[in-house]
């Protein structure tokens, strides 16, 4: 067994083992009706408010602008009323989000940075074990086992190395499987159509372009099985070709899911196609350029409240992406708010000569290299890319550094591609935004495919 699994597998065990104080309380929330979730949500954004006036640097100095909430009758107003927090002063204040009273065992981790420059992000054992909790208890929902259905995840990181045989790592006898989402050819459809069908009720799970490119790979050469799978998409949109796909010659359903490393917002999408809030990981606004609500069937920002993270709580958080505002009930019977469609996290696939579309190039050849501060991969043509690179402070002059960063990158893109090609970079001392959204688009494809 190598590192990276046995480490999952600690990691793992350990999340079920604490989570499991939560189950109860996980399975409840799907059962109330809105004023009862209501209610709970104001109840636990009040302990979260005083926490964090208490505990936590940045609203402590900042506590004439986030002062106690007298009439909670009215807390959504009140909340309303509080400031809009940024990524750049969360960026700026990175210390000043955590909590004094950091549990044992509280770690940090850091996003892509497709977004911007990467955030650095404190959580709890606790508080990991809760979301786990609340995310494996709606995958056996979807796939409709009493336990945790077996996973089949398409993953560029956990897998074996390029000069390896295998084609994916396996934990726990099995039951969980990572397939390289690098690998997925012609070559390989044999062995992953024989991967899948030792399956006899599994989840897949990946980035929506991963998965469409297995349902492209594999045709219909597991239309007879298909059933025995469910499909959950998340960190890119789910456009409607991609489901169509997917669902054609994968699964029998495909189920979005839509949060962010921030771990304030989470939202699932139901039996009836629909898009809800869960209610125990945060609140949601959804808000035009005035900062007020969007009504119905209007696309604005998202703003989130988180109410699980009391070791970094975020209010009035503004994430960088845009979803269409929904309001009503579902027929689903469901009373967790609702949302429209996504469009904060659309980003270009880089296209290969053979017809391939690979996404997430950027995050996977600039993971853990020094000196950046962030970067955009522009593709001119199948084998010619420019890379624009904005350095941190002092890393520029280290021509060394340079170097190495500039090998490793051109490395891990031959490597993921399958081919030779050319990589110019460009050192740049930003990274232009799209209409004045904190994001940039982290790939740029020039080439039609």
């Amino acid at each position: 067994m190598n590192s990276k699994i046995r480490r999952h597998m600690i990691a793992t065990v350990t999340k079920r083992v604490l989570g499991l104080p939560f189950r109860k309380k996980v399975k409840d929330i799907w059962r109330l009706n809105q004023a009862e979730s209501e209610a709970l949500q104001r109840d636990i954004f009040l302990k979260m408010l005083k926490h964090a006036r208490t505990n936590v640097p940045y609203y402590l100095a900042n506590a004439s602008s986030y002062p106690a909430c007298e009439d909670t009758e009215h807390w959504r107003s009140f909340l309303q009323s509080l400031p809009i927090l940024s990524k750049g002063t969360l960026r700026d204040a990175n210390e000043q989000f955590v909590s004094k009273k950091r549990p044992l065992g509280t770690t940090f981790h850091t996003t892509s940075g497709t977004t911007g420059t990467p955030l650095k992000l404190w959580v709890s054992p606790l508080e990991r074990a809760f979301a786990d909790a609340i995310v494996f208890d709606w995958y056996r929902r979807i796939a409709h086992t009493k336990r945790y259905p077996p996973q089949i995840s398409l993953s560029g990181f956990m897998t074996p190395s390029e000069d390896s045989s295998q084609l994916y790592w396996s934990a726990f006898g099995g039951r969980s499987i990572f397939l390289n989402m690098y690998a997925l050819k012609e070559d390989h459809r044999d062995e992953i159509c024989r991967i899948l069908a030792r399956y006899r009720k599994a989840m897949l799970y990946g980035y929506p372009s991963a998965l469409a490119e297995l349902a492209r790979v594999v045709g219909d050469s597991l239309r007879d099985v298909k059933d025995r799978f469910v499909a959950v998409t998340s960190a890119e949109v789910l456009r409607p070709q991609y489901r169509e796909s997917i669902e054609s010659n994968l699964c029998s359903r495909v189920y979005d899911q839509y949060g962010s490393q921030e771990g304030c917002h989470l939202a699932l999408e139901c039996e009836a196609g629909n898009m809800h809030v869960h209610p125990l990981i945060g609140i949601v606004e959804i808000l035009n350029g005035r900062d007020k609500p969007c009504n119905d069937g209007e696309m604005g920002r998202v703003i989130a409240t988180g109410l699980l993270k009391r070791t970094m709580p975020l209010i009035r958080y503004e994430l960088g992406d845009f979803v269409v505002a929904r309001e009503g009930t579902c027929c689903c019977g469901l009373s967790w708010p609702l949302i429209g469609a996504i469009a904060g996290r659309d980003e270009d696939l880089v296209v290969t000569s053979d017809g391939r579309r690979v996404g997430h190039l950027d995050t996977v050849s600039t993971k853990h290299l020094n000196g950046i501060a962030e970067s955009q991969l522009i593709q001119k043509a199948y084998d010619r890319f420019v890379y624009r690179i904005v350095m941190l402070p002092g890393a520029r002059e280290n021509s060394d550094l340079v170097a190495s960063n500039e090998r490793r990158i051109a490395e891990q893109l031959r490597r993921r591609l399958g081919y030779d090609l050319l990589v110019c970079f460009q050192y740049v001392d930003a990274i232009p935004r799209e209409g004045g959204r904190s994001k940039f688009k982290a790939i740029v494809v020039e080439v039609e495919g």
